[in-house]
């Protein structure tokens, strides 16, 4: 877990009780300004160096000057957040909603950090507001700004503002390969138990992340594909990109949308989209280790085409990520297409993705469910998920 997730994960601002007390690994921070920002674990040298940097901002006075922050407006530990995420170095700081808990003061002491940040990191500023009206024109040269009722298609118009200019590989939206500590990532994750926005998605895949996931009443893929090409032009239409850089798919584009091949199986002659598909389809049923596909994924070697269950398309498609390297898939309320009776078949696809190296993360109100997942793949405790790749504990 530590090796696929080096980049540091920063999710600040959301709202889901569901995952109030999750932490999936030391770089990751989850932030609910309904709980105590700071755990006694959590007490480090990273806490002391945000004390410091707070001091030399001059912002120190939203400490609690007596001990622990435990007493924090929620505000405050936003503000204590972000600079946390600071001294990691993070590529993207994405929040919203920030004007519903700040007062007036603390917006204006939270619009001297990000300008203060803004000089000194080379980071985009992402906000999703309300309104504008509360943050001053100086604020808003070094922020990009986004309504939070703004459509998906009205996001893809709005190009990242970056204090200083980001490397960008032609070809995809990659991060330069250089010396030294990689870049990290920060977004937000919004109502998980409702699933991801899709612009919280979109952020993390822009940023060269490798990430598969599955819910097809939350996401629109069509919109999350025009957003793609919107902002890397180099695509051509209709085509996501394969591997390394981004995956996405959704049951209603599994027949749509056609990966970019590498130039190897280009090269071969499958100029045709149909027959590329059948290619690719026929190396992902042999692709996990001999294991008989035909009998996991369903009799017909064809691609779906609304024939198939839900189920059964959950398990292509968790295939083709496979097939294509992908290293971190997330599930969202799969009980809705496993139920407890099924769970063996949705058991049979975690036996598979364990043989890959591949983290699983499985978000569901559903405790049960977690519990039976918990035997195969993740341990669940105290609200904690942590993967453990085939250790299988008892605890819950």
């Amino acid at each position: 877990m530590k090796k696929l997730l080096s980049q540091s994960i920063y999710v600040i601002g959301y709202n889901s009780s569901l995952i109030s007390s999750l932490t999936l690994a030391e770089n990751l921070y989850l932030v609910d300004h309904r709980q105590p920002l700071f755990r006694p674990l959590e007490k480090s040298d990273l806490y002391t160096k945000a004390e410091a940097l707070f001091q030399r901002f001059e912002v120190e006075k939203i400490l609690d000057p007596h001990g622990y922050p435990d007493r924090l407006t929620p505000a405050q530990k936003h503000i204590v957040e972000l600079m946390r995420a600071y001294i990691q170095k993070p590529w993207v700081i994405y929040m919203e909603n920030i004007t519903l808990i700040y007062s007036q003061e603390e917006m204006e002491l939270w619009g001297k950090v990000v300008k203060d940040l803004a000089k000194r990191g080379e980071f985009a500023v992402l906000l999703a507001l309300n309104t504008e009206q509360e943050l001053k024109p100086d604020i808003l040269d070094r922020v990009t700004v986004m309504r939070s009722r703004t459509t998906v298609m009205e996001l893809s118009e709005r190009p990242f503002r970056v204090s200083q200019s980001q490397p960008v590989m032609r070809g995809g939206c990659c991060l330069e390969k250089r010396e030294g500590p990689r870049r990290k990532l920060l977004f937000s994750v919004s109502h998980l138990a409702g699933g991801y926005r899709i612009k919280d998605l979109s952020f993390s895949l822009l940023a060269g992340e490798t990430v598969g996931v599955f819910d097809p009443s939350v996401f629109d893929g069509q919109e999350l594909m025009d957003i793609l090409l919107s902002k890397i032009p180099d695509l051509s239409a209709g085509v996501i990109p394969y591997g390394g850089n981004m995956l996405f798919y959704n049951c209603s584009l599994f027949q749509n949308v056609v990966l970019r091949l590498p130039v190897s199986i280009r090269r071969a002659g499958f100029r045709s989209r149909k027959r590329v598909t059948k290619f690719l389809y026929d190396n992902v049923m042999k692709a996990i280790h001999g294991r008989d596909l035909l009998e996991l994924y369903g009799e017909s070697r064809r691609l779906p085409e609304g024939r198939v269950t839900k189920e059964q398309s959950v398990r292509i498609q968790t295939a083709r990520w496979l097939f294509y390297g992908v290293k971190l898939l997330i599930f969202v309320s799969p009980e809705s297409h496993y139920d407890t009776q099924n769970f063996y078949k949705f058991s049979l696809l975690l036996e598979d993705i364990r043989e890959q190296e591949v983290t699983v993360l499985i978000f569901s109100e559903n405790m049960e469910f977690l519990r039976k997942c918990s035997e195969r793949i993740i341990e669940v405790r105290d609200g904690m998920i942590q993967d453990v790749f085939g250790i299988n504990s008892e605890s819950y």
